[in-house]
């Protein structure tokens, strides 16, 4: 018995240690106005969600359920509201023309279910059933170990699963306008719904452990697990906006193809090569297409055409070709000076990016290409 209060109050701590860190962040949005984001009320609803769902823990952990038990399994409905809520915060860093419309609220109709089993079979009861119930284990049914639970667990799933795809689709149409996109990617964006996908793989653990294997010292120790997860998770979403502010880039969509002949295109193709040669345009960090366009007197779609049909490739692909020809220039002219000076100087911001584009394009690490010209 002593160990059981020591497990729940292990966990009651790190529950009201997340509500707080949440309070904190709800009003540094509302007071403070940081981070400075087009859609903080986003942000604000995502942690509103997270402290509906740690209130409803806390509620049952500290034993205030039998007390007042129609309080109890709200929480759940603020876990639902998570899901959509990170999504729709994805398409705000991701598009610049996203606005939130009274269509959004449509995702809050996953709800009704969760809702539908509350007012129908739950909430119909006096405070002393539900105190029953409670004490001798009817809550220890399929809907409430294991359908609610997976219910939850797959719909912020599929909601991961449309964050993934958004950011994957942002990340292709920014290689078809900047040079470098290592800063503008939301790449800690990314680690996050990669968080939140694990915090998936977690509560399963746990519903499974629970439900199914009954071993308490493994659900406990996956609850604990996960509950800590949550605060490391919340603080995560909080820095990673602070650190990433800006608005996403303005960028046009691939697909739509402006009409013109396979000889002009070529030529203009031909044009971008002579101006990267002649004047190394590529060595700016910061070179896009529309910059390269302006040069060239076309607008930036008609050369990110140009070069997607003639080359094959996407600007980015473009420039980094002619950013590793000069690298393996340097790195058998120069070979005082070290790779990642060579990567800067060639225009590449990260080593990790020239890494990646070295190895496609001469298939093989720096170091390596640098060894092979000795012998």
């Amino acid at each position: 018995m002593v160990e059981l209060y020591s497990r729940a109050g292990s966990l009651l701590l790190i529950n009201l240690a997340t509500l707080l860190q949440l309070i904190i962040f709800a009003v540094a949005i509302v007071a403070l106005g940081v981070p400075k984001l087009r859609f903080r009320s986003l942000l604000l609803i995502i942690f509103a969600a997270f402290a509906v769902s740690k209130f409803d823990d806390s509620w049952q952990l500290s034993g205030l359920a039998l007390v007042y038990p129609q309080w109890t399994f709200i929480g759940a409905l603020g876990g639902l509201v998570v899901g959509p809520s990170v999504y729709l915060y994805v398409l705000s860093r991701t598009r610049e023309d996203f606005r939130l419309r009274p269509r959004h609220l449509l995702h809050l109709l996953w709800l009704l279910p969760p809702l539908a089993y509350l007012a129908l079979i739950w909430w119909p009861l006096t405070p002393e059933q539900m105190i029953r119930a409670f004490v001798d284990g009817t809550l220890s049914n399929p809907i409430v170990l294991l359908i609610g639970p997976a219910y939850g667990d797959l719909l912020l799933t599929a909601y991961l699963a449309l964050g993934i795809a958004e950011l994957r689709r942002h990340g292709v149409a920014l290689q078809q306008w900047f040079s470098n996109v290592e800063d503008r990617n939301l790449a800690g964006l990314r680690n996050l719904l990669s968080m939140f996908l694990l915090m998936v793989v977690l509560h399963l653990i746990w519903v499974w452990a629970r439900g199914w294997v009954i071993d308490a010292q493994l659900s406990w120790l996956t609850m604990l697990l996960l509950s800590g997860y949550h605060l490391v998770l919340i603080n995560g979403l909080y820095i990673e906006a602070c650190t990433n502010p800006a608005a996403p880039e303005p960028v046009e969509a691939a697909s739509e193809e402006v009409h013109a002949a396979d000889a002009e295109l070529s030529a203009l193709c031909e044009a971008a090569e002579a101006q990267m040669n002649s004047k190394q345009s590529y060595l700016n960090p910061d070179l896009t297409v529309a910059a390269l366009a302006y040069s060239l007197r076309v607008s930036p779609r008609l050369l990110s055409q140009a070069i997607n049909h003639c080359r094959g490739q996407n600007f980015y692909e473009f420039v980094n070709r002619f950013r590793v020809a000069a690298a393996q220039r340097r790195l058998v002219d120069s070979p005082s000076e070290s790779i990642l000076e060579i990567a800067y100087a060639c225009g590449f911001n990260t080593k990790s990016s020239f890494n990646t584009a070295f190895k496609r394009f001469a298939e093989m690490t720096p170091s390596g290409y640098r060894r092979s010209q000795r012998v």
